[in-house]
Order: C-alpha cells, then sequence, then structure tokens
C-alpha cells in the first residue's frame, strides 16, 4: 500500500511539475473556495450589511498578500529564474532577500501595534476593534513565509511545490475559518478574514525543514545591490498592492455614505467573485508566464510570447465568462444567499469590464518581468485612479452596484486599449540586444 501510495505522489506531483496551468489552476481552485467559504458565511449570517462592513479589512488583506514581506516576491522569483546556474550568486540573492522581508515585516507589525486605534477607527469605525489591528501585522509576517517559499519555488519553475503550499495551506484555513465564523459572530469573522493568507507559513515551513528546495538562508545579510534591485520590485508590488484596495476603499466608502452599507455590501459581493474568477488567470500569469518572460532576452520573442499568450487567455476568459454568465442565478445562491440575487441583473457588466482586465494584465506582466518600474507605476495608477474617478463620479450621481459595475467595464475597456497601443509602441522600439 506504501509503494502505491508513493507512485500515485509521485505522478500527481509530475502532472503539476510539468503542466503549470494545471498547477496553478488547482492552486487558485483551492484557494478561491477557502475565500468563498468565508465569503458564504458572512452572507448568510450576516447578510449584506455585515459583508459590507468587513470590506475594509477585505481591502487590506488584498495588499497585505499581494505586499507580504515587502512586495519582492516577483523580485525573488526572476532572480532565481535568472541565477539558477550561478548557485554562490542565487544564495547571496536568498540571504538579501530573507533580510528585507524581515526588517519589513518587523516594521509592519510595530506600526499595526503602535497606531492600533486610529487605523481600527479608519477600518471600522469602531477604536474599541483595536485589538485586531496588530494581527493585521502578524498576518502578513506568517504570509511572507509562504510567499517567500512560493517565490523560490516559481522561480525554479517547480509548479508542484506552488500548488503544493497553496492547496494545503487553504485546506487548513477553511475548517478552522468556517469555526471562527459560526462560533464568534463578527470578531469571530475579523479573525477568519486575516487568517487565511497566515496558513501558508505551515507547508511552507515544512519544506524548509525538510531541505527540499534547498535553500541557503542562514545568516540573513542584506548586500547593497541586492537590496536596490529589491527595491524595485518592492515598490512596483506596493502601488500594486495599494492601488486597487485603496480605490476600493474609496469606493466604498463613498457608497455607503450615499446608498448604505447594505447596498455596499452587494457590491463587495461582486468585487470579491471579479477578484475569484480573475485569480485563475493570474495566478498562472505569476507562476508560469512570468519567469518565462524574465528569462527571455530578445524584443521580438518577448513581442511574440505576449501575443500568443494574449490569444489564449481572451479566448479561454470569455469562455468561462459566458458560461458564468449563463449560470448566474445559481452561482448567486451557491456562494452567497438570496439578499444577494439583484446581482443577476448586473453581473455581465463586471464579467466584460474583467475580461478586459486579464487580457491588460498579460501586457502588463512584460513590465514586471523586466523590472521596468516606471512603466509599472504609470500603468497602475492610470488604471486605478481611472476605475476610482469614474465611480465615484457616478456615485455621485445616485448610482448604485448596476452603474459601478457599468463604470468598471468602462475603465477596462480603456485600459486594455492603452495597453494594446504600449505594446505597440514597445515593439517598434529599437532592440539593444
Amino acid at each position: 500500500m506504501i509503494a502505491a501510495r508513493d507512485a500515485r505522489h509521485m505522478i500527481l506531483r509530475d502532472v503539476l511539475h510539468r503542466w503549470p496551468a494545471v498547477a496553478a489552476g488547482a492552486a487558485h481552485g483551492v484557494r478561491m473556495a477557502a475565500g468563498l467559504v468565508v465569503i458564504k458565511l458572512i452572507s448568510v449570517i450576516t447578510g449584506p450589511a455585515g459583508l459590507g462592513a468587513l470590506g475594509n479589512l477585505m481591502s487590506v488583506v488584498t495588499m497585505i498578500t499581494v505586499f507580504a514581506g515587502g512586495g519582492i516576491m516577483n523580485g525573488v522569483t526572476k532572480y532565481v529564474a535568472e541565477y539558477r546556474r550561478a548557485p554562490e550568486r542565487l544564495d547571496g540573492f536568498l540571504r538579501s532577500a530573507v533580510a528585507f522581508s524581515a526588517i519589513f515585516s518587523l516594521l509592519l507589525l510595530l506600526v499595526t501595534t503602535a497606531a492600533a486605534a486610529p487605523i481600527a477607527n479608519w477600518l471600522f469605525t469602531d477604536a474599541g476593534l483595536a485589538w485586531a489591528v496588530p494581527l493585521i501585522g502578524v498576518a502578513q509576517a506568517f504570509g511572507a513565509i509562504g510567499a517567500f517559499v512560493v517565490a523560490v519555488a516559481n522561480g525554479q519553475y517547480r509548479s508542484d511545490l506552488f500548488a503544493f503550499v497553496t492547496i494545503s495551506a487553504h485546506l487548513l484555513a477553511i475548517p478552522c475559518a468556517a469555526a471562527l465564523i459560526a462560533l464568534g459572530g463578527f470578531p469571530g469573522a475579523v479573525l477568519a478574514v486575516l487568517s487565511i493568507p497566515a496558513w501558508t507559513a505551515v507547508p511552507a515551513l515544512w519544506l524548509i525543514a525538510r531541505g527540499t528546495l534547498r535553500l541557503s538562508i542562514h545568516r540573513p545579510a542584506l548586500d547593497r545591490g541586492d537590496a536596490r534591485r529589491l527595491l524595485t520590485f518592492g515598490a512596483m508590488t506596493l502601488v500594486s498592492a495599494a492601488s486597487f484596495p485603496l480605490a476600493e476603499i474609496a469606493i466604498r466608502s463613498s457608497l455607503i455614505a450615499r446608498e448604505g452599507v447594505a447596498e455596499a455590501g452587494l457590491w463587495q459581493a461582486l468585487i470579491r467573485l471579479s477578484g475569484a474568477i480573475m485569480g485563475f488567470v493570474t495566478v498562472y500569469l505569476g507562476t508560469s508566464y512570468m519567469p518565462r518572460l524574465s528569462a527571455c532576452p530578445e524584443r521580438r520573442r518577448l513581442v511574440a510570447m505576449v501575443l500568443r499568450q494574449l490569444l489564449i487567455v481572451a479566448i479561454s476568459f470569455a469562455a468561462l465568462a459566458l458560461v458564468l454568465y449563463l449560470l448566474r442565478a445559481q452561482l448567486i445562491a451557491l456562494l452567497f444567499s438570496q439578499d444577494f440575487m439583484p446581482l443577476a441583473d448586473v453581473i455581465h457588466w463586471q464579467l466584460l469590464g474583467d475580461t478586459a482586465r486579464v487580457c491588460a494584465y498579460v501586457i502588463g506582466f512584460l513590465a514586471i518581468a523586466k523590472a521596468s518600474l516606471r512603466f509599472h507605476v504609470i500603468a497602475e495608477i492610470c488604471q486605478f485612479g481611472l476605475w476610482a474617478g469614474i465611480s465615484l463620479l457616478v456615485i455621485e450621481r445616485s448610482g448604485g452596484t448596476r452603474e459601478l459595475a457599468q463604470a468598471y467595464a468602462v475603465t477596462y475597456a480603456i485600459y486594455l486599449a492603452a495597453a494594446l497601443l504600449a505594446l505597440a509602441l514597445f515593439s517598434r522600439r529599437p532592440s539593444s540586444q
């Protein structure tokens, strides 16, 4: 029996290693399920108002998940892929990355502890929940461990290890989060939302202890040159991590003030559903597509790779969006509750926006792969500034969830057109090779 089990394990590991899209899809599927279980329980127990009240915290958790460890994880993936054949250089870089991540995590923990009351007032409009704010720093620190191991695995093209960390962590998180929400009410929901990214540390530490990735990360030491490289990626990720949640918080706060917390809960459900669907593509782009872009030195080949991936993503995501639209009533009832059924009349606008957004991201990953800080920052500020600007204007004119979904679709139609123009200009620039 042991031999048969080992054989099945080897077959599964080989499948995940050889077909990174399968690994990415499986990993995100479980991660999406964990997030949706939390949203489902909050929706059933508290309704749209409870989901709306927790919306800002969910935005912050999205931010710390992306920015875990200082936002350097795309940089770790890039340079691990580049230094794979130079073990000494790779070891030095990883020691710098560990030091950078640890310093950032410690600073964030200090800030969330020292400023707990004002942060709680901002997030919950309730300083009585200040006890939860330092846990944001704790969750980020644990999440950074998991993110670091995943980044190294992606740089080594070990999609099986990425899938292992993600799937294991979220299978552990689901029952824990369910128990917290069922037994603890609103405070339990706060803990559940914060606990999900922290669970990635458990399988990550297990892999480190086993020596699976052969990491030489003892004696962390921050090299000046590596620090500059990591700061570039940290700055890019900071813009990415902060732009969308901050825009989301601004839109949500305005919507609550104008239409009430229940309407904000409906919109929050739409945004969370949108993020879950898009995650299948963005996880694959970050774990498989981006390392291949990083390793490609020739401009013409880069553009061809982007266009090929763009065609695949556009067709695949459009087909998925059509299926979800046709099954929208069943999907909403399954994931939320009957109180959220008004979303069935607006979800098509959100799906149109999602399709344009993921297509634009295929192009945008080129800036991350080539560490183009200026282009990335401009792109992020433009897209989320445009989204927030159009959305706030819509709310001021008494717009609700339907109008916000339409604003989202318009925003990303414009953004995709700008991304295609940028790719055309990039392809015409003389190659430096």
